[in-house]
């Protein structure tokens, strides 16, 4: 097949609906699995991995051996590694081309294993899968690590066969989680999917699980706590487990042992958000997105120091104060725009009788753009949400300048509004009208429904007067 043919069947597969792509990709395994080699399998699969992982959850696709080969690293993988490889997650595109070439290790054994597998699967015997899933696992874990051992003249001919430095650094936090599989077996059988809040009885058992790894393989224990910290509705709860292990609520021990990747790889994810916020135009900012990524940046935030005593002083705490740092003062300028732009859709105008230059009238000499009214809007949403976590995050002060500037527009803006809807010629009522919605939108997220309800009634009054 030449790759502007895989290129075609690849986007075709790719816009399947689930109703098709999961039978068919259950069709193809089944025939993989039966030993045939009468279509382009992985092509295939590969086509229709993205319509897959989007029906995650569907019970009725065939594990594989492939698949059965990630069980032990699942909760490490990751779409791709963005700025940089991070120690502890792996991209999904290392895993194909780690199959590959663990495959052909030991003289072919991983791969007699992974037939092994594959036979016990056609056979659907439970006990026997199993046994040769365990198999495959230790002896692709103690093949891969024998091979990653080499100098490095070998290593770099093995990350050219894998793609890349970073997919050698992907096999090798594979290797370390196929080599303590069996030990972590039982815990990941046992942990939900998807742990919403991570109770002091598992985290004492993942305690007892990474002590026990500590006594077999001592260098590859610091997975056990990241293999948990995949599942994890609040990432930060994983702290919770490392206090356990060190027996302290604080990071001296925690920051200065192997256990310190966890705690970097949650400092990964907070720079990794302040990042994108410092990387955001002002002036083109999308405040619906700013909103999530800063609550996020909040939560993630104040959960680090929640769950453990972190010194200013110890490397985590110098860390942490640099990131919150920088976010605030992205943050700032941000804030500041926000204000701006709400402000400048509540303009106002001084009367054109010189005697009456004190008085200030609703501007409307145009009619007000639908997609800034909608912008303003949002922009006092971002406000909003930032007044209860800017002090925590260091641009407090940034927060209740802008808050003030908005509301000190809407104390001078509403009632020239209210004016204009009184007095101005009816050619210009809908103009007025579309001002004063905008105006209750706003003034709803600053001032709250009541206030809001109370300017759209005075907006009625005037309209009928």
């Amino acid at each position: 097949m030449t790759k502007d043919k895989e290129k075609a069947l690849k986007a075709y597969l790719g816009q399947l609906p689930p109703s098709i792509a999961v039978p068919l990709a259950t069709a193809v395994e089944m025939d993989r699995l039966a030993g045939r080699n009468s279509l382009p399998y992985d092509v295939i699969l590969e086509g229709l991995r993205p319509v897959l992982r989007a029906a995650e959850g569907d019970g009725r696709r065939v594990p594989t051996p492939l698949r059965l080969f990630c069980e032990p690293f699942e909760d490490l993988l990751v779409a791709a590694h963005g700025r940089g490889k991070l120690k502890g997650r792996i991209a999904r595109s290392s895993i194909q081309p780690v199959w590959d070439w663990a495959r052909a290790l030991r003289a072919g054994a991983v791969a007699a294993r992974a037939d092994d597998l594959a036979g016990a699967m056609r056979k659907g015997e439970p006990e026997a899968i199993d046994e040769a899933c365990g198999a495959l696992w230790s002896e692709a874990g103690a093949a891969m690590s024998e091979a990653l051992a080499a100098g490095p003249k070998e290593l770099s001919g093995i990350a050219a066969k894998l793609g890349g430095k970073e997919a050698l650094e992907d096999a090798q936090d594979i290797a370390a989680c196929l080599v303590i599989a069996a030990e972590t077996a039982e815990m990941r059988m046992a942990l939900p999917r998807l742990v919403q809040q991570l109770d002091d009885e598992c985290a004492a058992h993942v305690r007892d699980v990474f002590e026990a790894v500590t006594a077999s393989h001592p260098d590859q224990a610091c997975y056990v706590p990241l293999i948990v910290l995949g599942r994890l509705a609040h990432p930060w709860e994983i702290l919770r487990v490392v206090a356990k292990i060190v027996r302290q609520h604080n990071d001296y021990l925690a920051s200065q042992t192997d256990l310190r990747i966890v705690g970097d790889m949650l400092l990964h994810d907070l720079d990794s958000l302040a990042h994108d916020i410092e990387q955001t135009d002002p002036s083109r900012m999308d405040p619906d997105e700013i909103s999530q990524k800063v609550q996020l940046f909040a939560r993630l935030s104040q959960g680090l120091t929640h769950e453990i005593d972190i010194r200013r002083d110890g490397p985590w705490g110098q860390r942490l104060v640099e990131i919150r740092s920088r976010l605030a003062g992205r943050m700032e300028r941000l804030i500041d725009q926000a204000a701006r732009e709400v402000a400048a859709v509540l303009s106002v105008k001084r009367s054109p009788n010189p005697k009456r230059r004190h008085e200030r009238h609703a501007d409307l000499s145009r009619a007000l753009d639908p997609e800034r009214s909608a912008r303003a809007e949002s922009l006092a949403a971002l406000l909003v949400a930032c007044r209860g976590i800017a002090s925590d995050m260091a641009f407090g002060t940034a927060v209740s300048k802008a808050l003030d500037t908005v509301t000190a527009s809407l104390a001078e803006y509403s009632p020239a509004i209210l004016q204009a809807l009184r007095e101005e010629e009816e050619e210009l009522r809908p103009i007025a009208l579309a001002y004063l919605e905008a105006t209750i939108a706003i003034t709803r997220h600053v001032a709250g429904e009541s206030e809001a309800e109370l300017l759209r009634r005075k907006g009625l009054v005037a309209v009928g007067s």
